[in-house]
Parts: C-alpha cells; sequence; structure tokens
C-alpha cells in the first residue's frame, strides 16, 4: 500500500519596500498549506494609526509554516494622539469705589473710596497625550534577525495648560468737593454752603456733582483708573469771611486680579515594540525601542 505524498512547504518571499500596516499572511496571498516564509525589511514600515500594528504576521497560518524576518530598515508604530490643550477665561474686574462727599463747610470733604481688586483667572488643565501603537504583532512563531531598527509609536504631545488672566481693578471713586462757611468779619451770621460729592468708578462710572459752593466733586475713575480730585473752595470778599475747605483726592484703582496657569497633561506612553513576543525568536535583537509584550 502506498503512503499519501509528501506535501512540500511553499517557499514565498517578501519584501514590502515602504509600506503601510503590514499584514504578512494577505501579502503571501493567503496560502492554505504549509509555507516557508522569508520576510526582507529594508524600507520603512509604518501603522495608519495606533490601533494597528505596522507589521503583523498575521493569522490563520497553516500547522507546518515557518516564519522568518530579517529587518534592516525600520518598523514603527504610529505616534499616540496629542492631548488636548486648556483654555483660560479671564477674571472680572473689581467693583469701583464708592465717590467722596462733600465738605458741608463746617465737616471736610472726603476722599474717595478704592476700587476693587479683580478677580481670579479660570483655567482648565491640559490632558495627557495618548499612548503610541504598536510596531510588530507576532501573532505566529517567527525567527527575527534585526539588524535595523523595530520601535514602538511615540507617545502623544502633552496638553499644555491654559492661562487665565486677572480681571482688571474697579477704578476709584471721585473725590468729594470742598465746602465753604461765610460769615460776617465778627464771626457772626455763619452761611454754609457745600461741595459736590465725588462719582462712583467703574464701567458704569458717575460723574462728580455739583454742590452750593459751586465745586465740583471728582469723576469716578474708569476700570484700572483712579478717581479724579474734588474741587477745592475758592474766594473771598470784602467785609466777610471765607473759610474754604479743600477738595478730596480721587480713591486708586483695585489691583489686577490673580492669574492662573492650570497644569499640563503628560506625554503619551511609547507603544510596544513588540507584542505576543512568547512566539518570537531572537536572531540578532538590533535596535529595539518599547515594551515587548
Amino acid at each position: 500500500m502506498m503512503g499519501l505524498p509528501m506535501v512540500l512547504p511553499r517557499a514565498i518571499v517578501l519584501r514590502p519596500g515602504n509600506a503601510v500596516d503590514y499584514n504578512m499572511r494577505a501579502a503571501a496571498g493567503s496560502p492554505k498549506g504549509p509555507a516557508m516564509v522569508l520576510c526582507l525589511v529594508d524600507g520603512a514600515i509604518t501603522a495608519s494609526s495606533t490601533a494597528v500594528p505596522a507589521l503583523t504576521t498575521g493569522t490563520g497560518w497553516a500547522p507546518g509554516t515557518t516564519i522568518a524576518l530579517i529587518n534592516s530598515g525600520t518598523i514603527s508604530g504610529a505616534q499616540g494622539a496629542p492631548g488636548t490643550h486648556g483654555t483660560g477665561t479671564r477674571g472680572g474686574s473689581g467693583n469701583g469705589g464708592a465717590g467722596g462727599s462733600g465738605g458741608t463747610g463746617s465737616t471736610a470733604a472726603t476722599a474717595g473710596s478704592a476700587g476693587s481688586k479683580g478677580g481670579t483667572g479660570q483655567a482648565t488643565a491640559g490632558t495627557n497625550g495618548g499612548p503610541g501603537g504598536p510596531a510588530l504583532a507576532a501573532l505566529y512563531k517567527l525567527r527575527l534577525r534585526n539588524l535595523g531598527t523595530v520601535a514602538g509609536g511615540a507617545g502623544g504631545a502633552k496638553g499644555i495648560g491654559g492661562t487665565g488672566a486677572g480681571g482688571n481693578g474697579g477704578g476709584g471713586g471721585g473725590g468729594g468737593a470742598g465746602g465753604r462757611k461765610i460769615t460776617t468779619s465778627d464771626g457772626q451770621f455763619p452761611t454754609y454752603y457745600t461741595g459736590g460729592d465725588g462719582g462712583h468708578g467703574s464701567l458704569g462710572r458717575t460723574l462728580g456733582t455739583k454742590g452750593s459752593a459751586n465745586t465740583l466733586g471728582g469723576d469716578g475713575g474708569f476700570t484700572t483708573d483712579a478717581g479724579d480730585p474734588g474741587q477745592s473752595a475758592t474766594g473771598s470778599e470784602v467785609g466777610l469771611t471765607y473759610t474754604n475747605q479743600a477738595g478730596k483726592a480721587g480713591g486708586p484703582a483695585g489691583s489686577t486680579g490673580n492669574s492662573v496657569k492650570a497644569p499640563d497633561g503628560a506625554v503619551g506612553a511609547q507603544g510596544a515594540a513588540i507584542t505576543s513576543y512568547a512566539n518570537v525568536t531572537v536572531l540578532e535583537p538590533g535596535t529595539i525601542s518599547g515594551a515587548t509584550t
């Protein structure tokens, strides 16, 4: 009785050159019987995304198949996705200072109040970069002679944290104007005249008013500006005694609020150089960059 004829493995030589998402089994035509595969890489093999390896043996090889990979080029996984940059928002403007009160002739005018400090800025953090993709997926056992480089994809760039500027300080209030007291030369029969009040500061600022002493209170300052000083009372008259009061200073602007810098994300992890590494017999290691899992 004659035995069954021996099925000899088919010899297949693969030369991918420069390729993307290279699948050895697909490139070999998905042979149904055993094969002796020699894959010669002398170019750059890359991946289109981190979800796929740059080069894979593929699956479904018939028993008795042998695969040898000689790499004198580069096999590189895809770079991870970059992190998202954070955002920043300026803080709100401070409140305006109140205007000072005008003098009454007996009571002195008062200075304008300071604007309040601007609000603190707001910012969000940058996110981490994504991990790189794998370079070589050994889904079937192979012998590797690496004369070049097998490198997992670089991690994605980190997202930069946002910066929120501090808000502008509120405008200062206007100073109160001086009032006036008038008496006869011997100090009798006093008459009092008031100075104008200072205006309120900031975006909705108001102007100083004029009092009966015909003196204007200072205008409130715009945001980041000091208030104007109030006018001083002046004047004299023969036979009468004038007691003129001085106008007061406008309030200073509030200080700028605190700025905020949110933290940056981290650079993504490098992808694996070789996955299913238990299937690999390394005859010459060359440069292998990244984990072997």
